[in-house]
């Protein structure tokens, strides 16, 4: 087994912005020992948070400076440069445009390394999914035989892609590492989060953090607080890109709830490990795609109880049937919300409590890091 201290890994991601496998990447090379040195990213896309936040813990962050996602696997020649220079020990592609480019970077390699993609969300129908990463999705298939490892962070994303055709003898999953020390309890959060948004203290407040996205959708969200927001007490607070009141889709769903002024839009924000722990129910309202969705494991390791529609590894993360939902089914949503809000304060702190616990136990950093090192150490076995 090759020490860490041995082990070289180039990632190729399509872009460092603030999305979960974005994050997951940079909480990865943040925990791994052994030092910075060892990893190189190679972004398609220029810029984002998680470039500056990689480049801060000194890791070499290589921008291929295209528009497109799609576009960097057009970028050979400066991604097997850039490759050649750092001599990899292992290349490890993350979502489907890293996963393809890193195959296809080792057919011009003078030096090949071994290949691990890192398959980041489920897909029961195709047609959920960008019309332009369809392609890539079946291309998968006939080039899964040439990687040595697919990360899953879901079994059911692992068994979904099976079916397209991804080599089954590959797979390996690995779920989400939360660092518990960024996302934990802060005392008094619940008091400044009513103070940033201008609330009553006595207010409950509902969280939904996630981008604009269909996949998110926060459709259902809107009619489930239209049913929340008989009580004078709940606000709705949303946190991610493009969540601003502006935009003509959410300015009419907030309209639709019949109470648009205690919908709270924060948009993309950078200390979502200062605001998560002052909300009282944490909530994913996904329709399809999520495969491990850190929001939800995030808000227990922050002590606040989760609803989440059953997408993904939400139920298996949350292990607690009477908070999830079927998808699409805002009445049922509410519902759930609705008996969390009425549990007596100390059974809440108790239920968030456990929560937090769980995800010490199954579900830290140092488990995936640990995860992590193995797969890449039994590649070069």
């Amino acid at each position: 087994m090759l020490g860490v201290s041995g082990l070289r890994v180039a990632h190729i991601i399509s872009n460092l912005g603030a999305g979960g496998a974005e994050g997951s990447l940079y909480r990865l090379i943040k925990s791994v020992p052994g030092g910075s040195g060892l990893h190189a990213v190679i972004t398609f896309k220029s810029g984002g948070v998680n470039a500056a936040l990689l480049r801060k813990l000194g890791v070499a962050v290589h921008e291929l400076g295209t528009k497109t996602s799609l576009g960097g696997i057009w970028r050979m020649p400066g991604l097997t440069r850039t490759l050649r220079h750092f001599k990899p020990d292992i290349v490890q592609g993350w979502m489907y445009h890293g996963n393809v480019a890193a195959t296809l970077s080792q057919r011009f390699a003078s030096r090949p390394a071994k290949v691990c993609w890192n398959v980041r969300q489920t897909s029961s129908r195709l047609h959920d999914d960008k019309l332009l990463t369809q392609p890539l999705i079946l291309a998968g298939a006939p080039l899964s035989k040439f990687c040595s490892q697919i990360i899953y962070n879901s079994w059911l994303s692992a068994e979904q892609h099976e079916r397209y055709g991804y080599a089954r003898d590959k797979r390996c999953v690995i779920h989400n590492g939360i660092d518990c020390d960024e996302f934990m309890p802060i005392p008094g959060s619940h008091a400044r989060l009513c103070d940033l948004l201008k609330v009553p203290a006595g207010s409950r407040l509902i969280g939904r953090i996630g981008r604009k996205a269909k996949m998110k959708d926060h459709a259902t969200m809107f009619r489930a607080f239209a049913e929340l927001a008989r009580d004078p007490l709940n606000q709705l607070v949303l946190i991610g890109h493009g969540m601003d009141r502006h935009d003509s889709d959410l300015a009419k769903w907030a309209n639709d709830t019949g109470a648009p002024a205690r919908v709270h839009f924060l948009g993309a924000r950078s200390d979502i490990a200062e605001l998560l722990p002052g909300l009282d129910v944490n909530v994913s309202s996904s329709s399809t795609s999520e495969g491990f969705p850190n929001v939800v494991a995030e808000g227990m390791a922050c002590g606040v109880p989760a609803v989440a529609t059953d997408v993904g590894e939400s139920l298996l993360i949350l292990s607690d049937p009477d908070r999830i939902v079927p998808p699409g089914e805002p009445c049922a949503l509410a519902d759930r919300i609705s008996r969390v809000l009425a549990l007596p304060e100390v059974n809440r702190e108790l239920l968030g409590r456990r929560d937090r616990t769980r995800m010490l136990q199954e579900f830290s950093i140092s488990k995936a890091v640990k995860a992590y090192l193995e797969t890449w150490n039994d590649c070069l076995a």
